[in-house]
């Protein structure tokens, strides 16, 4: 069913003040390329944002589909994701990949969290939720909506589905899911019922 969207003109003036010189919340997560580094190096991932923090792992000479999740204060470094790890790369060695932001809703989002475990993924539209020990569902996207306060960190969904409805709100901010080393950029909140009762559930995003 396609998705009735409710969008406000904050979702606009906050895209405009993304690309204004500072980053903000909502410009994570993205992808990005390694970029300028000779083919027999490699770029360093560190456990802190400096060069002489711990090296945590690499990344090869134009390596693509990187997931960014934050930066430093002073924007030379860059958090990202690799082996469920999180550490810190040089950012004059990673170049955005172009991409819709995550909260225009034109983007996959893979979703999860503990106690008990649970997966969300979404597509423009659609939900497909799975739980241990039960049937997957999939959900429609009844209507959608932003606050109206200029910031697109926020993002809430009315959902639907055979004998099933809820809500769901996706917030940017830096994110952990309690039982791995990775920090992610999206967080979300999960509300469902059904003829089983009700379920509020908590958890992480990153980019599908």
């Amino acid at each position: 069913m396609a998705a009735n969207t409710i969008r406000t003109i904050g979702l606009g003036l906050a895209l405009a003040m993304s690309s204004a010189g500072s980053v903000l919340a909502e410009d994570f997560p993205h992808y990005a390329a390694v970029t300028g580094v000779a083919a027999d190096d490699v770029l360093n991932l560190r456990a802190e944002p400096t060069a002489s923090a711990p090296v945590l792992g690499t990344l090869s000479p134009g390596a693509t589909g990187i997931e960014i999740t934050g930066a430093s204060a002073d924007e030379k470094w860059l958090r990202l994701n690799v082996d469920g790890r999180t550490g810190w790369a040089a950012a004059r060695f990673l170049k955005d990949v172009p991409m819709p932001p995550w909260w225009t809703e034109q983007v996959p989002l893979a979703c999860s969290g503990t106690e008990p475990f649970w997966s969300l993924r979404y597509a423009p539209g659609l939900f497909r939720f799975e739980m241990a020990g039960e049937a997957a569902q999939n959900l429609d996207v009844e209507w959608s909506g932003a606050p109206q306060n200029g910031k697109a960190e926020t993002v809430g969904m009315k959902l639907s589905g055979k004998g099933t409805e809820g809500f769901v709100v996706f917030k940017g901010g830096t994110c952990s899911d309690g039982m791995s080393d990775a920090l992610y950029a999206i967080g979300l909140d999960l509300f469902l019922k059904t003829s089983a009762g009700r379920r509020a559930l908590t958890g992480c995003c990153r980019l599908d």
